[in-house]
């Protein structure tokens, strides 16, 4: 696994990390099909799920709509989950990368 705790971004401090990075964090730990991550408090993002071995992120929209990026680094991974707003910050560091869109969720 890649561990991304050493790698927050500059003005993510460890006392300023979310209860929401430390499950996300825990649940890279798990076996790939638990990873999918509930994002709260967003009305872009409904969940991400991430593989740190492939670095494969899948972003589930409210929406419906589903999207997987490749190449997504875990530095990048941790610039989501860290910040305020995970889809402000999902739109600055994730949404221009190449993209496949995957079929709607039910």
């Amino acid at each position: 696994m890649c561990d991304i705790r050493d790698e927050y971004p500059p003005n993510v401090t460890s006392g300023s990390i979310s209860a929401s990075l430390s499950k996300a964090l825990k649940r890279l730990d798990r076996p790939k099909f638990e990873r999918l991550i509930e994002v709260e408090d967003s009305k872009f993002i409904s969940a991400i799920y991430y593989d740190p071995e492939t670095l494969v992120l899948d972003a589930h929209l409210h929406t419906g709509d589903r999207y997987r990026y490749r190449d997504v680094s875990p530095m990048q991974f941790a610039r989501v989950v860290c910040s305020h707003s995970v889809g402000q910050a999902f739109n600055t560091t994730i949404r221009y990368l190449p993209f496949k869109k995957l079929p709607r969720s039910r």
